[in-house]
């Protein structure tokens, strides 16, 4: 295991950050660099006591230190190229010099001849799931690289590749003693199930809202909301098998029920659009809510008109609330969450989404509509009622009835001055806000109730000291 920017609490790194190695007389150095977004798209009990320092800081450092001791300097980095994330492939070659070839992944970018990018460094990327095998060919001359070529091998052409026999006998046996199970049938759909990587992380599909169905049913809750980023695969139309059903969802994990205000399913709505229209692993796909999208506003104030069930979302009443163990611990920042105790457990999603569909439950051929884009309303404001002073000997008696005043109680957030509430951007933490407002992190933690300072999101409020 390489990792170059896992760094323990103690400052030291969790892997080795390279290893140098000989092949045919040529050294090799290679450099590990994992995405800062583990800390929210793994559990975030995984990696309790880490932190994820800044990739190019990290792969500079370790660049330097190497360079002179090999001949071609390999950086393999989860980083990928997706235009919603921060830490990218491309920022580290850009801001890197001395990488000869970056092997990438994260996104599952396809890149069949490589790309030639900053710093004259090439990147291969080969996709997802074993699609292809990418191969880069090198030409050195005296111990310097003159040449280099990145080329993907698809299945047919990869045939004649054999599979390390200890690796094949094991994946062999697994998969026997599985088969039988695998093999059972769940169900028919008449259409695909849509669980694509492009789809179901930039907008809602069939697949999605049968699987938060599934979680609504299971756990009698009000709402249900899962990350588009844990459907893993589409089922064909036709005969569902439980074996189907895994490879959607290979995570294992469980169902948990919270009761939340409906504030806070509104700020986890915001969280799961805040990248649409681009992909991002956190898009939500509900259940038993209906909202609306304006991408010309900014993040954290994109989501409108939100119904449960039938009925406008009350933000300060408390629903019960169907998500997974994964965001329900601040996964795929939906930090909002973590607050709340555990009401309830229901078991697997996997289990609960063969359950649902054996019980013969309606298979959705396509998007219900939960999930639109519009303009957002156009607010009233207390202004509007001005045309009144035009007549006004006509209509001295009746202030109350057209009622000028009354626009002030919906206006009525006044309390508190709006200088004192900071709305979270993209980017911000504690800290940096602390620095603008002339106050302390960690009394900005202490006044807000934050048990992680490391987890705020975009549109979050923050009361800033008086």
């Amino acid at each position: 295991m390489l990792s170059a920017n896992v760094i323990q609490t103690d400052g030291t790194t969790l892997f080795k950050p390279y290893i140098i190695k000989e092949v045919d007389g040529v050294k090799f150095g290679i450099i590990g660099l994992s995405t800062p977004e583990t800390a929210y798209k793994t559990n975030p009990t995984n990696v309790t006591g880490l932190k994820f320092a800044d990739p190019s800081a990290e792969a500079k450092k370790w660049v330097n230190e190497i360079r002179g001791q090999v001949d071609v300097v390999v950086v393999v980095g989860h980083l990928g190229q997706d235009k919603s994330s921060v830490d990218t492939s491309l920022k580290v070659v850009k801001e890197v010099p001395g990488i000869d070839i970056f092997i990438d992944g994260h996104s599952h970018t396809v890149l069949e001849n490589g790309l030639m990018a900053d710093n004259n460094t090439l990147i291969a990327s080969a996709g997802e799931y074993t699609k292809y095998v990418g191969v880069v060919d090198l030409w050195l001359d005296n111990h310097k690289v003159v040449k280099k070529e990145a080329t993907l091998i698809d299945e047919k052409e990869a045939a004649d590749i054999k599979p390390d026999p200890k690796v094949a006998d094991l994946v062999a046996s697994i998969q026997k003693e599985q088969e039988p199970i695998l093999k059972e049938k769940v169900g028919e759909s008449p259409v695909k199930l849509e669980g694509s990587r492009e789809k179901a992380r930039t907008g809602e599909t069939n697949l999605g809202d049968l699987l938060a169905d599934a979680m609504r049913d299971v756990s009698q809750s009000d709402v249900a909301i899962t990350n588009g980023g844990g459907i893993r695969a589409s089922i064909e139309a036709g005969t569902i098998t439980k074996g189907d059903v895994v490879t959607v969802l290979p995570f294992v994990n469980q169902i948990v029920q919270l009761k939340v205000k409906g504030s806070d399913i509104n700020a986890a709505l915001e969280n799961g659009v805040s990248d649409y229209p681009q992909s991002k692993g956190g898009f939500s796909q509900v259940s038993g809510v209906t909202f609306k999208i304006d991408t010309s506003k900014p993040k954290g104030s994109r989501v409108h008109s939100v119904k449960i069930g039938d009925k406008a979302l009350d933000p300060d009443a408390t629903y019960s609330l169907a998500t997974n163990d994964f965001m329900a611990v601040g996964g795929d920042e939906y930090t909002m969450f973590t607050k709340y105790p555990q009401a309830g457990m229901y078991g697997a999603l996997d289990e609960a989404l063969i359950n649902y569909i054996q019980q013969g439950k309606p298979i959705p051929e396509g998007p219900a509509g939960r999930i639109t884009e519009g303009p957002a309303p156009a607010e009233t404001t207390a202004s509007e009622p001005a045309p009144t002073p035009a007549k006004p000997e006509s209509q001295p008696q009746t202030p109350s009835k057209p009622a000028p005043a009354k626009p002030q109680p919906e206006v009525k957030p006044a309390p508190a001055p709006s200088a004192k509430v900071y709305i979270v951007k993209k980017g911000d933490t504690l800290y940096s806000i602390s620095l603008k407002y002339d106050t302390t992190w960690q009394t900005l933690r202490d006044l807000n109730h934050i048990k992680n300072a490391n987890r705020i999101y975009p549109g979050q409020q923050i009361k800033l000291p008086a």
